[in-house]
Parts: structure tokens; C-alpha cells; sequence
């Protein structure tokens, strides 16, 4: 598995990049990720719409389901969580590469926890804030990284950014 990640890394730096890091007013891209917690690796796919130079608004779903061991039997717990965020993108300000998209935000989103344990089951909303970064590796495609906290569904995820 090193061996694997070692070699996507020389290839995306060998690539080079022409892209154009900071979304455009008015296009979107496309955002699919693997989310790292402490109980289970969440999924994700959202979606970013470039409102105005260096701001964007989009929206995303996560999924995460477990197992836990509660009074001797194991309980299957599952959360899906949606949330719409906002962005200031610091490629502007820092002065960064055409292939780099660094940026910060907050986020609103509503989660649903549910459960076979009986009184585990639970909804909640919840404002947090994320911090990320995108490698452009084409014109069109690039590597995510970004962490999360303040709500339940907020996590560290791995993905890909997709331009449309």
C-alpha cells in the first residue's frame, strides 16, 4: 500500500498542472471523499458553486455506519449527515500556484444517528468549520484534503475534486 501511494505521488508531481486552482464565478465542481474518525471511515459527495472571486457555497452528504459493542451484543450504528458550507478560497491572498486551492469555512449541517440499541437513535444540527487544501494534478481534477470539527459528521477526508 506505501508502494502505491509513493508512486500516485511522483506521478501528480511529474503531471504538472495547468489548472486554475481558485473555482470560477459561477461553475462547480464535483467533491467525493473518504473520511477518517475514530469509529468508521465516512463517505462523502458534495458539490461547490464559485459564487464570486475566492468564495464558494455548496452542499455535501456523508454516510458512516459502525459497529459497537454495548452490555455484551454488538449494535450497528449509522449516521448520514448533510450540510451546506461556505468558503473563502486563500489563493488570492497568500499569493499560491495555479495548481493549489487552499481554503477555510464554516459549515451548517443536520445528521440522523440511528441505531438497534434501543435510545441510541438521535438527530441533531450542528454549525462547524472546515480547512482544505486541492492539488490540481489536470485541468480538470484534482486531490482533496481537508479537516473538519465541530459536528458529528465532521471529519479529516481524503478525495478528489471533479470540475464541471
Amino acid at each position: 500500500m506505501r508502494n502505491l501511494f509513493i508512486l500516485l505521488f511522483v506521478v501528480v508531481i511529474s503531471l504538472g498542472a495547468k489548472a486554475q486552482a481558485s473555482l470560477p464565478e459561477g461553475d462547480l465542481q464535483v467533491n467525493a471523499g473518504l473520511g477518517i474518525t475514530n469509529l468508521a471511515f465516512p463517505l462523502s459527495i458534495g458539490v461547490d458553486y464559485g459564487l464570486m472571486p475566492d468564495i464558494t457555497v455548496g452542499g455535501e452528504m456523508n454516510f458512516w455506519s459502525y459497529k459497537n459493542r454495548v452490555i455484551f451484543s454488538d449494535y450497528r450504528f449509522t449516521v448520514i449527515g448533510f450540510s451546506v458550507n461556505g468558503n473563502y478560497h486563500l489563493n488570492t491572498l497568500a499569493d499560491l500556484p495555479s495548481n493549489v486551492d487552499a481554503y477555510a469555512g464554516l459549515n451548517l449541517g443536520f445528521y440522523v444517528l440511528s441505531s438497534s440499541f434501543a435510545g441510541a437513535n438521535d438527530s441533531n444540527l450542528g454549525i462547524g468549520g472546515q480547512f482544505g487544501g486541492r492539488y490540481f494534478f489536470s485541468d480538470k481534477a484534482a486531490f482533496l484534503l481537508e479537516v473538519g470539527g465541530g459536528t458529528y459528521f465532521s471529519t479529516a477526508k481524503v478525495g478528489i475534486t471533479f470540475l464541471l
